[in-house]
């Protein structure tokens, strides 16, 4: 499984979580799960620019 896969499974499985802990249908009405939503958006940020750089130096290695 490829990394993009892993991270988007893992942002679902945070945000099925975060809206099983509220009981309000999914809303997120405390400051503490909008602070693991961004906490979990970040990481996945930083997990995706990281793919795109690796990604990108392979290309740049298999056109020479």
């Amino acid at each position: 499984m490829d990394l993009l896969a892993v991270l988007l499974i893992s942002l679902l499985a945070s945000l099925s979580e975060a809206s099983d802990n509220d009981g309000n249908d999914g809303l997120f009405t405390s400051s503490s799960d909008l602070e693991s939503l961004l906490d979990t958006e970040a990481e996945l940020v930083r997990a995706l620019n990281d793919y795109v750089k690796v990604e990108e130096d392979r290309i740049i290695k298999i056109k020479r």
